[in-house]
């Protein structure tokens, strides 16, 4: 039943782009290697391949886009490739929909296997959903309407949706998302978003979310290249459990400094927060989890040298999550996010995290060298410890690695 599904979600778009005139492929290859130096004695360093795109050892992006002279029809895809190449499903189609445009270009039909970015999404602080990435569905858009040409509508229909424990949706047990975004020339743009999800064999109940993001963009003149908030409530369910996120997301570039900020923060609404389960490893009162990534970075000679300062913090989260090894210092502590969700059958497993004396910190300074040109080509070194500092588990553990990229 998927596979017929996905078929007829993707060619009821694609049969007008089997008549494009225009085929591009762009990509980019990643590899690297990884020292993890732990803190026991008795444990030996692991010496790894590695690179920060989803903790795989090296990767290979392949992005086509294939559409006629206009640009109202066409397809595209992602293909993605895993070391070891030899071993069976390390190929895989990340993304491969198509689209079809409508009415002077305001109405877009699209259909496949969905990437996150061409459909409405936060793009804040709270971004670490990824927001109809790799669900298969419809999406509907409306953009450029008469009369009120700077507002835009948007519906995602997800009945095969490819979700963590979601992959027995049908057609009568779909996702929708519905999202509006307006936005107000060289001042801000406004995104709302709602979508349910509704119950499949694990997941018994329906799920519903809400999502407002503003991105302002009236000081990019004065050097604020990314200023972004966003709020969300998810599994709004009873007054037991609400899952409340907020974001914020900051670049701003001065000569050839570049400062950044993304910080985020989960808490509960509730009676939830007033009982969490049993935890005899430490002081069990509720905290709000703050996660906080600050980068500085200074280009030198044109842009081919850029030394960068990487900082991670996080308090209140998860005691049971882990630290990873990442150049992103918001990447290697989102391991040890907080976990809520009401819709686990087991009490315990409900609420995760958010603990007080939950700390974690990351320092990765590293170096990126692009000898080639400022985009094609680039290799870095970094590294730096990693501290898990629960109350009770304290542990110090350090990475240090090497990442090479080629853009083509």
């Amino acid at each position: 039943m998927k596979i017929i599904l996905i078929f007829i979600l993707v060619f009821t778009v694609l049969i007008p782009g089997a008549f494009a005139q225009t085929l591009n492929f762009t990509g980019v290859f990643l590899s690297g290697m990884a020292v993890h130096v732990p803190d026991q004695p008795e444990r030996k360093p692991t010496f790894m391949m590695w690179s920060p795109a989803d903790g795989i050892s090296s990767r290979v992006f392949l992005w086509g886009r294939y559409t006629n002279a206009l640009g109202n029809f066409g397809t595209h895809f992602e293909l993605r490739g895993d070391a070891p190449f030899e071993e069976a499903g390390r190929m895989y189609f990340q993304a491969f929909f198509g689209w079809a445009k409508f009415w002077k270009n305001r109405f877009t039909i699209m259909g496949g296997k969905l990437d996150a970015n061409d459909v409405f999404r936060m793009s804040g602080g709270i971004d670490e959903d990824n927001m109809v990435r790799n669900d298969v569905g419809l999406h509907l858009r409306i953009e450029n309407i008469p009369r009120i040409p700077n507002l835009s509508l948007g519906m995602t229909f997800l009945p095969g949706r490819q979700g963590q424990f979601e992959f027995v949706n049908a057609i009568e047990r779909a996702s929708y998302r519905f999202a509006g975004y307006y936005h107000i020339p060289g001042q801000l743009g406004m995104l709302g978003l709602f979508f349910v999800n509704y119950p499949t064999d694990v997941y018994q109940q329906l799920r519903l979310h809400g999502l407002v993001g503003v991105d302002i963009y009236r000081f990019r003149a004065q050097g604020v290249a990314h200023f972004r908030m966003d709020v969300a409530a998810y599994d709004i369910q009873d007054s037991e459990y609400i899952n409340m996120k907020s974001g914020l997301f900051l670049i701003y570039r001065t000569g050839n400094w570049e400062f950044g900020t993304r910080l985020r923060q989960v808490y509960l609404l509730g009676s939830a927060k007033n009982d969490l389960p049993p935890d005899h490893r430490q002081d069990n009162q509720y905290s709000m989890e703050h996660l906080y990534r600050l980068w500085a970075t200074y280009a030198m000679r044109s842009g081919t040298i850029r030394p960068r300062l990487e900082i991670g913090y996080m308090a209140g989260g998860n005691p049971l999550g882990f630290m990873r090894m990442r150049m992103d210092g918001y990447e290697a502590l989102n391991g040890a996010r907080s976990i809520i969700d009401p819709t686990q059958p087991i009490e315990v497993n409900k609420v995760v995290g958010l603990r007080k004396n939950a700390d974690f910190l990351a320092i990765i300074p590293q170096i990126e060298l692009r000898p080639v040109g400022s985009l094609s080509t680039a290799i870095a070194f970094g590294g730096g410890p990693l501290f898990h500092l629960v109350e009770g588990q304290k542990r110090y553990e350090y990475q240090f690695f090497t990442h090479f990229r080629i853009n083509f």
